[in-house]
């Protein structure tokens, strides 16, 4: 509960999802929206992913009921999205529409595909019977393009990054986990210098070649500090980040320097608990390096890798997922591990569970 009761009231939707579930989630900055956005809630739909989303707040603190029937700095849920046939004008058009459902059961979006518009007068009787439920339950209907206007973020949430999965069929994902720290005067190099950003932890990741697949991301990374760091820095989050680098042709190790990479991907500094980022990693050899926003800072952190694998995933066509076997891993550099029973880690434990997720 992190001190008291109270503390379960406000806060995010990404961080209560992950509350929750212990999934991985991401973000979504609706006043940039991604091009994808509407295959990636169709996939988030079709996964059984947890999905939210948060109208601006107004001028005057409180939950305003604004003219079109939405809630001012509120936060709902999104429950489903399709893409709908709407012969309207004697025009016909394809439409995406997302489903949102307002958690105080009542208070619904009244304009363009909301219960009683127009829209779904074009629309075949068949579909409307489907999906135009005339019941003010607080959820409803409305196209992608007002969602984008009305509501400024959204976040998803999966067991692994199913979301960003548009393969048919899709594939199953792996999880490694690594539980470290950074400490002063060892691993907590900082952001900057170039120099110093290499002392923080360095976790190593290949990449499969991705058999029959198209489009989609392949990898996600998700850095977690611990929940302590709010109230040590006057209730804001520390800062932290990661490094992603592509590891020139070269013999594998443990380490690396930053001549021996290239293709870095920076998540940038964020004052938030997780950074969380997806991407569409090429094959190869990779490098993650967690670190903080100042050279000594020191914290506990969680680094949670979810890499797309060859295998089909057999799950993909059921609403619930199962709970996944989750493999944790310590870096096997001294300097790295908890100084706990549970780190001591053998090479041959190290060696088999590298082989069989790709991480080494």
């Amino acid at each position: 509960l992190r001190g008291s009761y109270q503390n379960l009231h406000w806060g995010f939707i990404s961080e209560s999802l992950v509350d929750f579930t212990g999934g991985v989630q991401m973000d979504f900055d609706l006043t940039k929206p991604p091009p994808d956005l509407r295959d990636i809630v169709v996939a988030a739909v079709t996964s059984g992913s947890l999905m939210g989303c948060t109208t601006p707040g107004g001028k005057q603190p409180g939950n305003s009921v604004l003219k079109n029937g939405l809630v001012q700095g509120h936060a709902y849920t999104v429950t489903d999205a399709t893409q709908i046939c709407c012969n309207l004008d004697n025009k016909q058009r394809m439409e995406d529409i997302i489903q949102v459902w307002n958690p105080w059961g009542n208070g619904e979006w009244n304009g363009p595909w909301s219960d009683s518009s127009r829209e779904w007068g074009g629309v075949s009787p068949e579909v409307q019977h489907k999906l135009n439920v005339q019941k003010n339950d607080g959820e409803f209907w409305i196209s992608c393009q007002d969602f984008l206007q009305n509501f400024n973020s959204a976040s998803i949430c999966n067991h692994t990054p199913a979301y960003l999965d548009f393969e048919n069929p899709k594939r199953a994902w792996q999880t490694v986990a690594f539980f470290n720290r950074w400490v002063k005067g060892s691993t907590a190099g900082g952001y900057s210098p170039i120099e110093d950003l290499w002392r923080n932890p360095q976790y190593v990741i290949t990449v499969p070649e991705m058999e029959g697949t198209k489009r989609g991301y392949n990898l996600t990374v998700a850095l977690m500090q611990h929940h302590h760091n709010e109230n040590m820095y006057r209730n804001r989050w520390m800062g932290i980040g990661f490094a992603l680098c592509r590891v020139v042709n070269g013999a594998s190790q443990q380490t690396y320097s930053s001549q021996q990479v290239t293709d870095t991907s920076n998540s940038g500094i964020e004052s938030s608990r997780e950074v969380t980022r997806s991407f569409k990693a090429p094959p190869g050899t990779y490098v993650i390096i967690p670190f903080t926003e100042s050279k000594g800072q020191e914290s506990e952190f969680l680094l949670r890798i979810f890499l797309k694998t060859n295998e089909i995933d057999k799950f993909q066509d059921k609403k619930s997922l199962p709970g996944e076997e989750r493999e944790m891993f310590y870096s096997s550099d001294p300097r790295l591990r908890y100084q706990d029973g549970q780190s001591e880690f053998t090479d041959q434990t190290e060696s088999y569970f590298s082989r069989d997720t790709g991480l080494r």
